[in-house]
């Protein structure tokens, strides 16, 4: 699978997942949602007039972080 088609495959299996996420993330503990976030945050910078987060997330961790995962084939694991 070319990267090109991988982004695709995981920007549409993404848009599938967030809903999900979303209600995850909602009955989540805390320490789940911190899990959770540490899956997609790479690092937070605070500056005096601004702040970035730069976010890592590929879909077999996002996967993962929900109790579900998905190889590069698309198959359950």
């Amino acid at each position: 699978m070319s990267r090109e088609q991988k982004e695709v495959y995981e920007t549409k299996e993404l848009q599938k997942l967030i809903p999900v996420w979303q209600e995850e993330f909602g009955k989540a503990s805390i320490d789940r949602k911190k899990m959770l976030l540490r899956l997609i945050i790479d690092r937070i910078t605070v500056r005096r007039y601004e702040i970035s987060i730069d976010v890592k997330l590929s879909i077999n961790g996002f996967m993962s972080g929900l109790g579900a995962g998905e190889d590069d084939n698309g198959e359950s694991t």
